[in-house]
C-alpha cells in the first residue's frame, strides 16, 4: 500500500483527477498462463522490477479496451512460498 499523504518524492499533478491506466494480475505460473491464453498473451519478456516477467494481454482482440498484463510473482512473494 502506498502512502496516505504525497511525500516530496511522490509525483503529483495538478489539477488531475483520479484516473485509470489498466490493470495488472500476477500468475503464479506466468509460462502456463501464457501457454493456456494462446495468441491473446503476448511472449513473457523481462519486467522492470528485477525478478520478474510481465506479458500482455491482447485485450482488444478479446473486445476489451483497459491495458492488461499478466506478470510473474515478487522474489519475495516466491520466498513466502
Amino acid at each position: 500500500m502506498g502512502p496516505l499523504e504525497p511525500t516530496a518524492t511522490a509525483p503529483t499533478l495538478p489539477d488531475a483527477g483520479a484516473g485509470f491506466f489498466g490493470l495488472a494480475m500476477t500468475s503464479d505460473d506466468l509460462d502456463a498462463t501464457a501457454a493456456a491464453m494462446g495468441e491473446a498473451l503476448g511472449a513473457p519478456r523481462p519486467a522492470v522490477q528485477e525478478g520478474r516477467r510481465i506479458a500482455s494481454l491482447r485485450f482488444n482482440r478479446l473486445g476489451g479496451s483497459v491495458a492488461t498484463v499478466v506478470m510473474s510473482p515478487h522474489a519475495r512473494d516466491l520466498e513466502r512460498g
